[in-house]
């Protein structure tokens, strides 16, 4: 006789004691994975954020570089000579009465807005407009070449014409700041003219000052030594820990592939000062022994001596800064190469399986470590195609990709 009877309990304690631990080891390979993860994607923000920085004060000198070329100087010679009326006192060889500021700038010897001429007004135009159109002028008749030779990309700032045939004298890397024609024909006295250069020595003195200063400002932060202090603080402040500061200063040596090398140097590297030895100016006196006076100053003695800081970048009075074209191709988003960096990272030194993942990432470094990747750009925006000179606009912002 059989008895009928509910199955025979615990059947399943079997399967459970395989089924269980599997899970678990599932359970810790997950939490281990994702730990991974998150430290992965720590990593990454941190070098996101670390040369977005770095390339801030790339593209902060760029701008500030096209305001020292183009807005600022604008904006002084307008408040400074605008408001100075020149009479042609019915001389056949000028055009009629006019200012102060546009006879200089005819002269060549200021950059502003050929179209619109009023900082005030520019202002309100200059953020739509997709390029500023600042450039010197040289519209007298003694100076009709001045702007073919300073309004380009590797510019000249000499003038047409620094020689003195009376007084038998030429200079070469020379500026005229009062033509002979100007002087002539709008009267302008000599004490003035004298007046006129003082104070241009000035402005361009401050201007090539501000320059220089921001200029070593960029390199004490960046290229010396290839230091690239925000890229490195940046990423250490994100990541913390005892391994960050050497994961970011092997980052910084490696930033841009070397295509940041020219920003060290001012001389005959990706930045370059422009400037002048001479200056020639010209004024009317009324000494009855000359009625028609020339002046002509060589060298350094009639210009006031250039502050170390200028002449560490150029000899003489600074007119304009450049940054060469080709060391801007390689920031911008068109050319699709930006400047890289990565970051080599460390894994964390323990998990629950007890198994060293250091030299195990076959897409690290030499050493096998994980890597993060990140590519900083600068651009324009808006439609704007940013510009230090010829065509100074200030308008380089900052793009990145991991």
């Amino acid at each position: 006789m059989k008895l009928r009877g509910s199955p025979s309990k615990g059947q399943i304690v079997i399967p459970a004691a395989f089924f269980f631990p599997t899970l678990m080891l599932f359970v810790f390979l997950l939490f281990e994975t994702a730990k991974l993860s998150r430290e992965k994607i720590r990593h990454q923000f941190a070098a996101d954020a670390a040369v977005f920085v770095e390339m801030t004060n790339y593209s902060d000198f760029l701008n500030r570089s096209a305001y020292v070329n183009g807005a600022f100087p604008m904006r002084i010679f307008w408040e400074g000579f605008h408001g100075t009326p020149m009479q042609c006192l019915g001389k056949s060889g000028c055009s009629g009465d006019t200012t102060l500021d546009e006879l200089l700038f005819n002269d060549g010897a200021f950059p502003r807005s050929k179209q619109d001429p009023n900082p005030d007004s520019f202002a309100n135009s200059a953020g739509t407009l997709p390029l500023w159109d600042i450039e010197y002028g040289a519209n007298s008749p003694d100076m009709s070449t001045r702007n073919s030779t300073i309004n380009t990309a590797n510019p000249d700032p000499e003038g047409q014409d620094c020689s003195d045939t009376d007084a038998n004298a030429s200079a070469s890397n020379c500026v005229v700041l009062i033509s002979k024609h100007t002087a002539q024909f709008w009267n302008v006295n000599w004490d003035d003219a004298n007046q006129v250069y003082r104070l241009y020595v000035q402005i361009f003195q401050l201007l090539g000052s501000v320059e220089s200063a921001q200029f070593q400002v960029l390199r004490r932060l960046t290229t010396e030594g290839k230091r690239h202090n925000f890229l490195q603080k940046s990423y250490w402040l994100n990541v913390g820990g005892d391994n960050a500061i050497g994961e970011a200063q092997k980052a910084a040596a490696n930033f841009s592939n070397g295509n940041d090398a020219g920003f060290n140097s001012a001389k005959n590297a990706a930045v370059n000062f422009h400037c002048v030895k001479h200056v020639l100016f010209y004024g009317n006196t009324v000494t009855p022994q000359n009625l028609f006076q020339k002046t002509f100053m060589v060298g350094s003695v009639p210009i006031p001596e250039m502050p170390n800081n200028i002449g560490e970048n150029c000899d003489g009075l600074f007119q304009v800064v450049t940054v060469d074209k080709n060391t801007l191709k390689t920031m911008t988003l068109d050319s699709g190469i930006g400047w890289p960096v990565t970051f080599a990272w460390a894994p964390p030194s323990s998990n629950y399986f007890n198994v060293s993942l250091k030299g195990l990432a076959r897409n690290g470094d030499p050493g096998g470590q994980p890597v993060v990747s990140a590519t900083a750009f600068v651009d324009g925006f808006g439609g704007s195609m940013p510009s230090v000179w010829p065509d100074p606009t200030p308008k380089f912002q900052v793009r990145t990709y991991p």
